[in-house]
């Protein structure tokens, strides 16, 4: 929408203001050309002592505002199970979602690591701590997109991932994560693309090209 149109409630108000004072001038034009008529008295008024203002009542006192509860920076990221399912909770409103079965988990000497396929151009994959099974990274994997529609889905993808490792951020700032990491729909059109943000203590690290896809991972943020 233009930014010079009006909004439609400012037309109204606007319309409605116009019309109100067109009719107090015509009032008051009225009033003026109405001679008032007169009548002489002979009788003798009394003086009338002057009413003594009334006082002004204080404004009621503003209620106080509740402190916002402070956000204490995580110190590890979750373990797998609560991760697939805090991330299914945003996914299936987007029309996908990790079945867990499919996870593929394979050992390391230090650490597990695991990938999901949601499909041959896109998935998810991390590592896992052995000594608590919680995750140490984990981030969405993609190659490049060559439809507007596997644009959305990676986006979709990457806001379902912020939400599982942060699930205090609300909607807006999920996308203020995108934009301050670099990611934007445009992604498939720029030839190379880094960045990094950190929120409540956990670090995204984003890394894109038009020959190798991109990467954004999560992990918690070094001190």
């Amino acid at each position: 929408m233009s930014q010079h149109r009006i909004n439609k409630k400012w037309y109204v108000l606007l319309i409605a203001v116009f019309i109100v004072s067109a009719c107090s001038a015509k009032e008051e034009a009225t009033s003026e050309s109405t001679p008032v008529a007169t009548t002489e008295s002979t009788s003798t008024t009394t003086a009338t002592p002057e009413a003594k203002p009334e006082p002004t009542p204080e404004p009621p006192a503003e209620p106080e505002k509740q402190k916002q509860p402070e956000i204490k920076p995580y110190e590890s990221l979750s373990d797998l199970d609560t991760f697939i399912i805090e991330f299914n909770k945003t996914s299936n409103e987007y029309g996908f979602s990790i079945n867990k079965d499919n996870v593929e988990v394979s050992r390391g000497e230090e650490v597990l690591s695991f990938r999901y396929v949601f499909n041959d151009k896109v998935g998810i994959m991390g590592t896992i701590h052995k000594n608590d099974l919680t995750l140490r990274d984990v981030g969405v994997i993609g190659k490049p997109a060559e439809t507007e529609n596997e644009v959305i889905e990676r986006l979709n993808i990457t806001r379902s991932l912020i939400t599982a490792t942060n699930p205090q951020l609300s909607a807006d700032e999920i996308d203020q994560v995108l934009l301050d990491a670099g990611l934007s729909k445009e992604i498939s059109k720029d030839n190379s693309l880094t960045g990094s943000t950190v929120r409540n203590g956990v670090q995204y690290d984003l890394s894109f090209s038009e020959k190798n896809g991109f990467l954004l991972f999560a992990r918690i943020a070094k001190n």
